[in-house]
């Protein structure tokens, strides 16, 4: 059986709340400002809702700390 088109057990799709949780922000103004700035983890909208790719925040994620660890080598 395929899996439904909004749920993947493999690749979630977490709302907000679970996305803050998952990268340790507390302020949802946190992801809103990434976002609104074109650097924030990819974002789905669901029935009018945000939600949030497990995948996406993990290559987010990475990106972020491979930039900083690139800044402190060419530092």
């Amino acid at each position: 059986m395929a899996p439904h088109i909004f749920t993947d057990e493999a690749d979630p799709l977490l709302s907000l709340k679970e996305a803050l949780a998952y990268l340790g922000f507390r302020h949802p103004g946190s992801l809103y400002n990434f976002r609104s700035q074109g650097g924030g983890p990819r974002a789905t909208r669901v029935a009018g809702h945000i939600g949030y790719r497990m995948s996406d925040l993990m290559v987010w994620q990475l990106n972020r700390y491979l930039a900083k660890v690139e800044g402190a080598v060419n530092s």
